[in-house]
């Protein structure tokens, strides 16, 4: 897939769990043009939608009645 989207990204900071690793690509720079996938900043952009559903789908909740016999 060669689907791209170029955001500018800001660096993590020091304390991120992979702020070594990521530090690596922005050098001394606090803001750096990144080359993102499309299909992975759609992903990011709409999760907050699926949260929202899950949280909706809790609060109602339906039962299904069964009869015994």
């Amino acid at each position: 897939v060669n689907d791209f989207k170029t955001k500018l990204q800001k660096r993590p900071a020091k304390t991120s769990t992979n702020s070594r690793i990521v530090r690596l690509i922005f050098n001394n720079k606090h803001i750096k043009k990144l080359y993102i996938p499309r299909f992975i900043n759609n992903y990011n952009h709409y999760i907050g939608g699926v949260n929202l559903t899950n949280q909706f789908k809790e609060v109602y909740e339906t039962y299904k009645i069964t009869q015994q016999n």
